[in-house]
């Protein structure tokens, strides 16, 4: 919900993507600044972005084929016994890389519209992109044949470290019976078959032949070839065919196999149409609200009583910049909230005795918890983290943070990977900021400063100190970490991106004890 009386709802400005690897607190040439790029010169055609030109054209396929067989689904119980389920309609739908570009490839799967064809239950695709058009990367009937539907299943795997496609066979042979498979890869835009491995027999057992990529072989040499490819997933169609998947293999029953079919279905169709997309770039765009509110807790001073604090607290929402929430965004907001109402039950129920502690020491209280997000630079959203806390003494610690977020897949991600600077690069940069911030408001202490000290306590285990704006790179320096409790708080500048600010500005100034 996204209009609710009595919040803030703040929007949030893109941001295009900046190199911030080797930061000097120098921000990059515009095209506009003199030694920028002459005026003169005409841009550079915009890039398509392959991954969203491969979901456009993915999404169609899944159109055309949801016409034609249906929307994922089964028959069955919906419970544990996926014995009884089959698989109806489009009822695979997986995008993996096979070819480690970026750029996925499309397996789909449906039943065989053919139910006389016992060899064939289910018909399995792969898709790909080649110059700009879709073609069946991987259509090999014979490759995907089962004797019986209690076969029927899709492996992620890897031969070798390489994503493959897994084949099986099983059915009728001139001989008697045979059974085998193989493995697929992608390379240079087509699949080749990497591995193959057959069994021939007849019914009497008098013949047994082998065979492992077209060459006479063994029961060992077979055995030891089905164990090669390395199965992470096992996708199930119908049947209980994985009831009992090997060592390390995560089983998928048929529900779930439906399940992620449409997940993925609604994930192309929302690239397509719903979210917001970069015309430039073909990327999709977010923004960010954050939902505020006024609350007044009780705080526990020991052998003094209570008082009330009132303050605002708040916490980020994320969406696409039309306003759509797709699953990872909203499983993210969902952590997000539930973080912030933990926090503030912890709070609303503290009780003097409780303040009070044991052996052990006395709990924290929060007296205010106000994140908010500064920044969004492509798909990486930067919040600061301001949370006051107090353990009972004559004033409490204001501890601003930041915390980075990747909107793609919802996840949070660290200060290196979403600004793009190792550790060793932050730190250098935020000594030199502490340098100057100190060239114009000299520490309390003096020169006796412990710089390296200081920037180390940037990184903690469970928090990282900081946090990315429009304008700046900011590192928060607590109080008593650059000078006494009382010289405060400071939020520096360590790399200037616009020239609103320079290294060593102080953002915030000095906290007050409180």
């Amino acid at each position: 919900m996204r209009h609710q009386a009595g919040l803030t709802f703040v929007t949030v400005a893109l941001l295009g993507a900046l190199s911030l690897a080797g930061c000097t607190g120098t921000p990059p040439q515009s095209p506009d600044s003199p030694e920028g790029t002459s005026q003169q010169e005409a841009a550079p055609e915009p890039q398509k972005d392959p991954k969203a030109e491969a979901y456009a054209l993915y999404a169609e396929k899944v159109r055309e084929y949801v016409d034609a067989y249906g929307e994922p689904s089964y028959e069955g119980p919906a419970s544990s016994d996926y014995e009884t389920q089959t698989g109806t309609g489009l009822n695979l739908v997986l995008l993996r890389d096979y070819n480690k570009d970026g750029v996925e490839e499309l397996v789909l799967g449906h039943r065989n519209a053919d139910d006389a064809d016992y060899m064939h239950p289910y018909v399995i695709e792969v898709w790909a992109v080649r110059d700009g058009e879709l073609v069946l990367a991987l259509d090999d009937p014979d490759a995907f044949s089962h004797g019986q539907d209690v076969l029927t299943g899709f492996e992620d795997a890897t031969l070798d470290g390489e994503p493959v496609v897994l084949t099986t066979i099983y059915g009728p042979s001139e001989l008697g019976e045979q059974s085998g498979g193989g493995a697929y890869a992608l390379r240079d835009g087509s699949f080749v078959q990497t591995l193959s491995y057959l069994q021939d027999y007849s019914f009497d057992g008098s013949v047994n032949n082998f065979t492992v990529d077209g060459e006479k072989s063994d029961a060992d040499g077979f055995l030891a070839a089905m164990q090669r490819p390395v199965v992470s997933d096992y996708w199930s169609l119908m049947g209980y065919g994985a009831a009992t998947p090997g060592e390390g293999v995560t089983l998928h029953t048929v529900p779930e196999t439906v399940a992620e079919a449409q997940r993925v279905i609604a994930l192309l169709e929302e690239a397509v149409d719903g979210g917001a997309t970069d015309e430039a770039t073909g990327e999709t765009t977010y923004a960010a609200h954050d939902v505020s509110q006024e609350v007044t807790v009780n705080a526990y001073q020991a052998g003094s009583g209570s008082w009330e604090e009132t303050n605002t607290w708040s916490y980020p929402q994320f969406e696409t910049s039309n306003g759509d929430v797709p699953n990872q965004l909203e499983t993210l907001n969902e952590s997000i909230k539930a973080d912030f109402e933990e926090r503030l039950a912890t709070q609303e129920s503290m009780t003097e005795e409780a303040a009070a502690g044991d052996s052990q020491g006395v709990p924290e209280q929060t007296l205010w918890c106000h994140d908010t997000t500064t920044s969004i630079d492509g798909a990486i959203a930067s919040v600061r983290l301001d949370r006051y806390s107090y353990y009972g003494g004559a004033h409490g610690t204001r501890y601003v943070s930041g915390r980075f977020y990747n909107l793609d897949s919802g996840e949070e991600v660290p200060a290196t990977e979403a600004l793009g600077m190792s550790e060793n690069e932050l730190k250098l940069a935020a000594k030199e900021g502490l340098q100057a911030f100190f060239a114009v408001t000299p520490s309390d202490l003096g020169a006796d400063i412990d710089y390296d000290r200081a920037v180390d306590d940037l990184f903690l285990e469970n928090r990282t100190f900081i946090y990315r704006t429009d304008d700046a790179i900011v590192a928060c320096f607590t109080e008593g970490t650059v000078g006494s409790v009382g010289f405060g708080g400071h939020e520096i500048v360590i790399c200037s991106l616009t020239d609103r600010v320079a290294v060593g500005d102080d953002l915030v100034g000095n906290y007050p004890v409180q």
